[in-house]
């Protein structure tokens, strides 16, 4: 079966200035749901591209035939996965897990806003990381950095938005980096049946 996953890095991944502003024109709704699905995406590449390289064993197994009863056909999974393999560190994992408990209440709720009290404990979880991943920012983002700390602040205004939308983008770059860090190293092949005779 062909794979209907769209390729992040190709069809989907924008430049971080593109990122923000599409970000920046999308619902709460919208931008909850598609985000995510950018970051699973995302993770499916990382993923791919560090299993060999058997294109049948790799579309049963990470769901790139959009089977959501394959193995690592989930968020979660992909997360989880990820975490397991080495290419996100456990601040990202947990990163994305608050992401995923905020989409998973806008998928299946019908009334569901950003600033309810469900999903406060995910908006500090991203929060706290957004601040941690700041720290590492220096001379030309030292500006890019105050204005993220003044945005995501619990009492600014549209600070939950704010805080999802710059968790995106954040994401985004993080990701890019990360693909092509992976992407340098050798991959495994599967052998041909002939090397077994």
């Amino acid at each position: 079966m062909p794979r209907k996953l769209e390729r992040w890095q190709t069809e989907v991944k924008k430049e971080i200035k593109e990122d923000f502003d599409h970000y920046k024109k999308l619902g709460d709704r919208e931008l909850v749901i598609v985000g995510c699905n950018t970051m699973d995406l995302a993770l499916v590449e990382l993923i791919e591209k560090r299993l060999i390289q058997h294109p049948k064993e790799l579309e049963s197994f990470l769901g790139l035939n959009e089977d959501g009863r394959a193995p690592a056909g989930s968020f979660g999974a992909r997360i989880q996965l990820a975490l397991l393999l080495g290419l996100i560190y456990p601040a990202e994992a947990d990163a994305l897990r608050a992401l995923k408990k905020i989409r998973n209440r806008f998928a299946h709720r019908y009334n569901v806003t950003l600033g309810e009290q469900a999903n406060n404990s995910a908006l500090n979880e991203l929060r706290q990381w957004l601040t941690q991943m700041s720290e590492r920012w220096d001379g030309q983002f030292l500006d890019l950095r105050e204005r993220l700390r003044r945005q995501i602040a619990p009492t600014s205004k549209n600070a939950e938005r704010n805080t999802i939308h710059y968790s995106f983008v954040i994401f985004n770059a993080l990701f890019g980096n990360k693909l092509k860090a992976v992407t340098g190293l050798t991959q495994i092949t599967t052998p041909d049946d002939t090397d077994f005779e």
